[in-house]
């Protein structure tokens, strides 16, 4: 019972992280977004994500 305490906490603790690095994030990452979707120059950036986890995929074979 132990370990299984063990991991519950271990999740919690990282789901609260997860959760304030999400509101964190969130309105940097939305205001760049916009900017992707008003300006053609900036139309990219919502491909640079993808890209990176195909790489790192790619890596991990």
């Amino acid at each position: 019972m132990q370990i299984k305490e063990y991991l519950n906490r271990r999740n919690i603790l990282f789901f609260l992280f997860f959760v304030v690095a999400f509101l964190m994030a969130y309105a940097p990452i939305k205001a760049i977004y916009t900017s992707s979707a008003n300006r053609e120059y900036y139309s990219h950036i919502v491909l640079i994500p993808l890209v990176s986890i195909y790489l790192v995929f790619l890596n991990r074979k």
